[in-house]
């Protein structure tokens, strides 16, 4: 498959998956000046890759506390302290 074939299985950006190739995280060969990725490889590293993913926390959204509960609070105490 090509790289952007695993992009679209992987739902990534194509670059992404042209970084990781470039780097070695995906397995693949160079033919004729294109990449080129067996089958087997990239569903093993997609395999990999989903598990480590769900044992990541979520990241926190920006602001005063991330979640909408924190939001509340906040919002609570300004309208205490006016």
């Amino acid at each position: 498959m090509t790289i952007y074939e695993a992009a679209q299985r992987a739902n990534l950006r194509y670059l992404t998956i042209y970084a990781y190739v470039r780097e070695g995280r995906i397995p693949a060969t160079r033919c004729i000046g294109r990449w080129f990725i067996e089958e087997a490889d990239f569903a093993k590293w997609l395999r990999t890759r989903n598990t480590k993913a769900q044992g990541r926390r979520k990241r926190r959204g920006r602001g005063t506390g991330g979640s909408y509960e924190n939001q509340r609070a906040y919002d609570a105490a300004q309208k205490e302290t006016q």
